[in-house]
């Protein structure tokens, strides 16, 4: 596993970087849950916010927002952790293979006696290394940075490891589709694109079909239903949150691997 190796020691600093922007999100969003949590009124400003954006965040009538769940389900677990771990795991993607080519670097490893899969593969573990690291993080975190504040009172840490875990399968699909788009075109920006559009489109298709009647049908078109289908806090993270998008990491990167290893380097 030397290249995978490689790849992670070249990463490290990046991975540091992330590391504290998540730590630094879970902070500041566990540090104002005292000032929210006696505020009524908070709650009623929030009900009164779009539909649209109620329904991206996973806010309802049903789920008080000044609740330990209901707080840590809107701000933490709807938005900042799953959009950290997805682009750092679609960064990654990007960087380690279309990226080093668009580098010049991975013509020098091919040059050596190595197989164009076995980069692939060793690469594509390398990231999904990572990506599990900073969830490990993020969870490390939560649970360190919510306690003191009661945030963990009403919520027991094995939930909160499976809402990490949901945002992690959903952070590797990512990943996975910039690195097969990154080993079947050699195009760092493609690869981004291409990974960043089905990201940003599907939290945004994902909230439009929750607020508009008769299209409830195409809400399994996009990975973020699959993620906040449930208040994961409450009910546990579903097998469509974690199986389907690990099943369908796994079969991306072997199509990427597989174009990698027929097309000619750019």
């Amino acid at each position: 596993m030397i290249i995978a190796r490689r790849f992670l020691r070249d990463q490290r600093r990046s991975f540091l970087w992330w590391a504290a922007a998540l730590v630094a999100a879970v902070a500041m969003t566990t540090g104002l849950y005292p000032s929210v949590r006696d505020q009524p009124g908070f709650e009623q400003t929030v009900q009164d916010l779009p539909e649209v954006f109620l329904a991206l965040t996973g806010i309802s009538e049903d789920l008080s927002i000044i609740s330990a769940v209901g707080y840590l389900h809107a701000r933490l677990f709807s938005l900042f952790m799953p959009f950290i771990l997805v682009f750092f795991g679609l960064t990654l993607g990007t960087r380690a293979i279309a990226g080093s080519e668009a580098d010049g670097h991975l013509e020098l490893l091919l040059a050596n006696p190595v197989s164009r899969r076995r980069v692939f593969v060793e690469r594509g573990l390398a990231v999904a290394g990572l990506t599990v690291a900073m969830a490990a993080i993020g969870f490390v975190s939560t649970v360190a940075l919510s306690t003191p504040v009661g945030l963990l009172d009403d919520i027991g840490i094995g939930r909160i490891a499976e809402a990490v875990m949901a945002g992690l399968c959903l952070a590797l699909i990512q990943a996975s589709i910039s690195l097969a788009v990154g080993g079947a075109t050699g195009r760092r920006s493609v690869a981004q694109g291409v990974a960043s559009t089905v990201a940003i489109g599907g939290f945004v298709l994902h909230g439009i079909i929750e607020v508009t009647d008769g299209i409830s049908f195409l809400r399994f078109l996009t990975p973020w239903h699959w993620y906040a289908d449930r208040v994961i806090l409450l009910e546990g993270a579903s097998l469509q949150a974690t199986l389907v998008p690990v099943a369908l990491a796994v079969v991306f990167s072997a199509i990427g691997a597989q174009r990698f290893g027929v097309r000619d380097l750019r």
